[in-house]
């Protein structure tokens, strides 16, 4: 995979330790709130960028101000707390971090990394949602799906009743796989901000 650009975000909203290796960026989230960044970290809230939606985006506006200001053929997010890891040995329970060699050998056969899913077995992704969040989010996006083609209704649906789902919102992807998902994403959520008025 050659002289690839891979680069790691790691969304924090506070100022942590970070690892000391040179794939992983920090990026301060919600930086428009904050006067001062912690030591290394990049801000949310330079060139093109939607810090102030932070609370209501979380380390979407990471997402967002990496896609309009970074340069990069592969891009990840993780969080201040939740990193990719391979296990040092079968059986252990010691984990590395996932090292930009194992990034090149993942992606010579994949366009994205996500995490295992995790399983839900007295409860579907949309009741997890309801006993973990505001209902209101979940219903405005709901009315924005019925408004999309078919094949997204579907999924979109089956995604819902299912009980088990790739959680987290952390990933590792090819550019032109990120800025595809990326494109669709923020225009679904600026359909769901008109319904729910975030200014």
């Amino acid at each position: 995979m050659g002289n690839l650009l891979i680069k790691i975000i790691i969304a924090a909203h506070k100022p942590v330790q970070v690892p000391n290796d040179q794939t992983y960026f920090p990026v301060y989230v919600g930086s428009k709130f904050h006067e001062s960044t912690p030591k290394g970290f990049l801000r949310d809230d330079s060139g093109k960028n939607i810090s102030w939606k932070n609370p209501h985006y979380n380390e979407l506006t990471a997402i967002y101000w990496a896609k309009y200001n970074l340069d990069f053929d592969i891009l990840g997010l993780v969080h201040y707390r939740r990193f990719f890891v391979n296990k040092k040995k079968f059986g252990s329970r010691s984990y590395d971090l996932i090292k930009q060699s194992d990034i090149k050998k993942l992606m010579a056969h994949t366009d994205v990394v996500v995490p295992k899913k995790r399983h839900y077995y007295i409860e579907t992704i949309e009741s997890h949602f309801y006993h973990s969040h505001d209902r209101q989010g979940l219903d405005c996006l709901k009315k924005v799906m019925e408004e999309q083609p078919e094949a997204y209704r579907f999924a979109f649906r089956k995604v819902l009743n299912a009980r088990s789902a790739h959680m987290f919102n952390m990933f590792i992807m090819k550019k032109k796989v990120f800025q595809d998902y990326t494109n669709w994403l923020f225009s679904i959520l600026d359909q769901v901000d008109e319904l729910l008025d975030f200014k």
